[in-house]
């Protein structure tokens, strides 16, 4: 299993970026030391000669990207589940444009907002099929960069689609999408699901990306979720991709990141110990 963390290429207070000053090439190197195999980006559109040195600069740090965060979409007001034909190609366009930059990176991509909801008064299944259509278009062109799209199951204080992992499982099996795949978050996921563990366990093989936070949108143990369980259960499924540490912004980011890396590589250990007898 690798780890990561979540940083973002532009300053930022409102989203869960441990490094939220947009100033990440300085900090490649500092999160490297630490011990940490990648960087989940929170990252705008940005023209080929800024995307090549953000990717030399990883590559000197020997620092992968896991996934990306398409936000212009949510910050142009469009949604892959738009009613109005036009908006939804465009959003599908925008998209297309993400994976692409996903692709220079060598990363998956996170499908979060930019889902939408069912329009007020409309059935669920319009909503679906709508969203469906759009994401088979973009599974293809992902598929065709070698791009992973992840839907992430967030809260029901923030959106009112797709909370927990038994609504995306079933979205997937109905409309046929066999190539997505699930970011499981912790923090929503102790909101949203009976059990941590048994969610992990239904979810199987389609988990492809993991975000370890907190209840309390700290690092893992400066809250109360069993990440013990959650580790548990994540090698049960034979998950060992990335387990990315995603905060709000700390004053000291860099005792975040230790602080968390710290308790996963204790509780690996300590599974592994177990596991040796």
């Amino acid at each position: 299993m690798k780890f990561g963390i979540t940083a973002s290429t532009f300053a930022t207070e409102q989203r869960p970026a441990t490094f939220g000053d947009g100033q990440i090439t300085r900090h490649l190197q500092g999160i490297k030391d630490l011990g940490y195999h990648g960087v989940d980006l929170f990252i705008r559109p940005m023209g080929e000669k800024n995307l090549v040195s953000l990717r030399t600069a990883l590559d000197e740090a020997g620092l992968g990207v896991s996934v990306i965060f398409p936000i212009i979409l949510f910050e142009k007001g469009l949604v892959l589940s738009d009613p109005d034909p036009e908006r939804r190609k465009q959003a599908v366009l925008v998209y297309k444009d993400q994976i692409d930059m996903a692709a220079e990176l060598k990363a998956h991509i996170v499908l979060g907002f930019g889902r939408g909801i069912a329009q007020e008064g409309e059935l669920e299944g319009a909503y679906h099929q709508r969203l469906s259509e759009s994401l088979k278009e973009l599974s293809e062109h992902g598929a065709r960069r070698g791009v992973e799209i992840l839907l992430e199951p967030i809260h029901r204080y923030l959106i009112s689609s797709f909370n927990r992992v038994d609504q995306c499982l079933e979205f997937f099996y109905r409309f046929h999408l066999g190539s997505l795949k699930l970011l499981l978050d912790t923090f929503h996921m102790n909101i949203e699901e009976k059990s941590l563990e048994a969610a992990i366990r239904m979810a199987g093989d389609r988990i492809g990306h993991v975000h370890a936070v907190d209840n309390n949108r700290g690092a893992p143990g400066d809250g109360h979720i069993d990440f013990k369980g959650v580790i548990r259960s994540l090698l049960a499924t034979g998950y060992d991709r990335y387990l990315s540490v995603e905060t709000q912004p700390e004053a000291d980011p860099y005792a975040c990141a230790r602080r968390g890396i710290a308790v996963l590589k204790g509780i690996l250990a300590e599974l592994r110990q177990e596991e040796l007898g």
